[in-house]
C-alpha cells in the first residue's frame, strides 16, 4: 500500500485537491472530457482528479516521512525483470499511470535506475520531484542529448526509465500509432536505443499499489516495438482508466524539424 491508504487527514486532503483542481480550477477539464469520450469510457472527469491528487498526496507523505511505505514491486514483475537483466541491459518503457515517481523510487531499491525526465513547468514542483529522486537513488536524465547519456547508463549496468506516452519533441521521432480513440506520436527513442545497446524492453506501470510488468517487446524493429508496447498500454488504460494522467496532451503534434531525419 502507499502512503495515502493511511489516515483521515490524507485522504480528506486529497479529496479537497481533487475537487479544488478539477471543479474550481477545472485545469484542462474539457480536454480530459473529450479526451474520455472519445476513447469510449463513461468515466466522469473528476475519477481523473480524484486518482491524480491522490498520488500527490503519497508523493508528500514521502517526502515527510523517515520510512516512507513505497508501491510495492510485484513477484510477476520481478521476475520478469530478472529474467531480463539475465540477458543484459534493460530498457522500462514506462508511462504515467498510478503514482509513477513511486514506481521509480521502488526499482530504484533494486537495481540503479536513470530516468529520462523533462522538468515541471512549475518551479517549485520541479524542484519537490527532483528532490525527492536525489534522496531515493533515482538519477535524472535531461531530454537534450538523453540518447547518448542513457546508452551510456545502460553499459554502466544502470536501468533506464523513458516514457512511451509522451509526445517526442520532434514529430520526425515519432511512429504514428492508434491510441484511446485517436492517433497520437510514440517516441521510437527508447526502442532504437534498446536495439542499438542490446536491451531488452519491458512495458511496466504502476497499478494499485504495486509495479506491474505488462510484457516484453522486441526492439529488433523501433517502429513495430512502439505499436506493440503502445497496444499494451491501451489495454491496461481502458481497463484501469483513472489511473493514466488524462491531462497530457498526449494527442498534440510536435513540430517538424527541416533537414533531420528520423531515427530508424
Amino acid at each position: 500500500s502507499t502512503t495515502f491508504s493511511h489516515g483521515r487527514t490524507a485522504r480528506v486532503t486529497a479529496a479537497a485537491l481533487g475537487w479544488f483542481f478539477g471543479a474550481v480550477l477545472r485545469v484542462r477539464r474539457r480536454h480530459v472530457e473529450r479526451a474520455l469520450r472519445r476513447a469510449g469510457l463513461e468515466l466522469p472527469a473528476m475519477a481523473v482528479y480524484r486518482e491524480l491528487a491522490r498520488h500527490v498526496v503519497d508523493l508528500v507523505g514521502v517526502a515527510l516521512s523517515r520510512n516512507p511505505t513505497l508501491v510495492a514491486f510485484g513477484p510477476h514483475a520481478r521476475a520478469a525483470l530478472e529474467r531480463a537483466r539475465a540477458r543484459g541491459p534493460v530498457v522500462i518503457a514506462a508511462s504515467h499511470t498510478g503514482n509513477w515517481e513511486l514506481a521509480a523510487f521502488a526499482l530504484a531499491t533494486l537495481y540503479p535506475v536513470s530516468v529520462v525526465a523533462k522538468r515541471q513547468g512549475v518551479g517549485l514542483a520541479d524542484r519537490f520531484a527532483r528532490g525527492l529522486r536525489a534522496r531515493f537513488g533515482v538519477a535524472v536524465i535531461e531530454p537534450r542529448g538523453a540518447f547518448a547519456w542513457a546508452a551510456a547508463a545502460l553499459r554502466a549496468g544502470r536501468v533506464v526509465a523513458m516514457a512511451i506516452d509522451q509526445v517526442p519533441d520532434r514529430a520526425e521521432h515519432g511512429e504514428p500509432c492508434p491510441f484511446l480513440g485517436a492517433e497520437a506520436l510514440v517516441d521510437r527513442a527508447p526502442f532504437v536505443l534498446a536495439r542499438r545497446t542490446g536491451a531488452a524492453v519491458l512495458v511496466a506501470v504502476c497499478e494499485g499499489g504495486e509495479v506491474r510488468v505488462l510484457g516484453e517487446v522486441s526492439p529488433d524493429d523501433p517502429r513495430a516495438a512502439a505499436r506493440a508496447a503502445t497496444a499494451l498500454l491501451e489495454r491496461h488504460v481502458l481497463a484501469h482508466p483513472a489511473s493514466w494522467l488524462w491531462l497530457h496532451r498526449r494527442w498534440r503534434r510536435p513540430p517538424p524539424r527541416r533537414g533531420v531525419q528520423a531515427a530508424a
